[in-house]
């Protein structure tokens, strides 16, 4: 079902580096950040695995369906999807293309720091991974963890200087997820290739791990085989977390500025952010958002198992993991894959708009969030500033951090926000649940209703939030 809304926008808490953003740690330089003008919303998808129409995923929130131990998109739907996929770039003008990318001009590639401790490396990931990561490291002790290092795996497997686009079938989960939900926002936008082409439009993508289930795959690959790689896992490999931005780059070819993000679970709102400030700037006119994530993989199970974060099996009266924000006995989340997508222009009108938007960070540890949630609450304060708030959909992921999260929301906001959290339904879509979470904010305005089926006013003010690991904070306030 089509949804024009109106229009959306942010800029990140971070360095852009080779077509990453990194955040989190020049607290007093990024943080703080908040912008006053206001953009609508065009259109948004989410595919998600309560699904991939907006009113049929409204339709089980409401029904209190709740997902347990992993949420997949089912085969059949994907199929489905896949088809309307191929209708959507048609009737655009969009071309699925064959070109080859050179890894050494991939906006993506980045070697990202292993902990020199490997007492520390051997807390975060379980021991049945651990040495497949610590084979795959083309570095000494405490070097470097293959992770969209590209060149390095690339001379390792000895692939060719150019690397073709791999065929549709080969790319990745979050990619082909990602492409589906960009060219169905694009769609019902009504947005052709003529002006996704022009030089005022601008595509943003959001990641908290990039095109992982190929890397692991190319992992394993090169300690099985020998160091030799096939070429579609080199592609992936040498693309990185860029590998979604490559080929959607490709099939709609905007005509402005093309940035991957990466800010762990707080990246969506990281690029949504780029996209508002983009847009008041006048860098560009309009933009197409766009985070996916499929990380559903027993390395990142145990890892979070590990880290006590990830839900118990067996519950009584509840079988399966089940993630249940704001629980006293901090169960944890499982994981779900999702993708979703938001095209925003810049001018008056739209239903449901960004009035203001919050990008910080706590930086005070590598994993845990500041136990007194101080930059959470300042967040809060700024983006409350002294108004209403009908609603806040918190980031709460079922850990203890969220009993931090709900207190300073009501220090900042008082007792009379309703609050609540999608995870409860769907689990952690980890680097997409920023932006998911922003498009179930938007059908609340819309429909004047919470999940719950609590009336909120309309016109009404909301705040998102998101929070991710190394103390990225986003938040976004919504008005309708």
């Amino acid at each position: 079902m089509p949804h024009r809304l109106g229009r959306i926008c942010h800029r990140p808490p971070g360095l852009t580096l080779l077509g990453l953003t990194l955040a989190g740690k020049c607290r007093h330089q990024l943080s703080w950040r908040v912008v006053k003008n206001r953009i609508g919303i065009q259109s948004l998808v989410a595919l998600t695995p309560l699904g991939s129409d907006l009113e049929q995923m409204w339709q089980a929130l409401r029904a209190d369906q709740t997902l347990t131990d992993r949420g997949v998109i089912g085969d059949a739907e994907l199929t489905v999807l896949r088809q309307r996929a191929d209708v959507y770039a048609a009737s655009l003008g969009f071309a699925i293309p064959t070109h080859t990318v050179k890894p050494s001009q991939c906006a993506g590639m980045a070697m990202c720091r292993n902990p020199s401790n490997s007492s520390q490396r051997a807390k975060i990931f379980p021991p049945r991974h651990r040495q497949l990561l610590m084979d795959s490291s083309p570095g000494k002790a405490g070097g470097y963890v293959l992770f969209g290092c590209g060149a390095a795996a690339l001379g390792r497997s000895g692939a060719p200087e150019n690397l073709a686009l791999p065929d549709p079938a080969l790319l990745d989960r979050s990619i082909e997820l990602g492409t589906i939900a960009c060219l169905q926002a694009l769609t019902d936008a009504g947005w052709s290739a003529s002006l996704c082409a022009q030089s005022d439009t601008a595509l943003l993508v959001a990641t908290s791990k990039g095109p992982i289930l190929r890397m692991l795959e190319a992992c394993e690959a090169l300690r099985i085989d020998g160091g030799k790689l096939p070429e579609h896992l080199a592609w992936h490999v040498a693309m990185g977390p860029a590998a979604l931005q490559t080929v959607l780059t490709g099939i709609i070819k905007p005509g402005g500025p093309i940035q991957t993000h990466v800010a762990a679970c707080a990246g969506a709102l990281v690029a949504v952010q780029r996209a508002w400030m983009g847009i008041m700037r006048g860098e560009f006119r309009r933009a197409i958002i766009v985070a996916a994530d499929a990380s559903i993989h027993p390395l990142f199970e145990h890892s979070f198992e590990n880290l006590g974060v990830f839900a118990k099996p067996g519950h009584p009266g509840a079988p399966g993991r089940r993630c249940r924000p704001f629980g006293v006995e901090g169960d944890g989340f499982f994981i779900s894959e999702a993708a979703a997508a938001i095209c925003v222009e810049g001018g008056d009108g739209g239903a449901v708009a960004v009035e203001r938007c919050f990008l910080g960070a706590d930086a005070t540890h590598l994993l845990a969030i500041d136990s007194k949630g101080t930059s959470l609450e300042r967040g809060l304060r700024r983006c409350a500033a002294g108004q209403g708030v009908a609603f806040v959909h918190a980031h709460a992921a079922g850990t203890h951090h969220d009993q931090v999260e709900l207190a300073a929301i009501r220090r900042a906001c008082g007792a009379e926000p309703a609050v609540f959290s999608h995870k409860r339904w769907m689990g952690h879509t980890l680097g997409a649940s920023g932006l998911v979470g922003l498009v179930i904010s938007t059908m609340c305005h819309a429909k004047a209703q919470l999940p719950d089926g609590q009336r909120i006013s309309s016109p009404a003010r909301s705040i998102t939030i998101g929070q991710g690991f190394g103390g990225h904070i986003g938040m976004c306030v919504l008005t309708g």
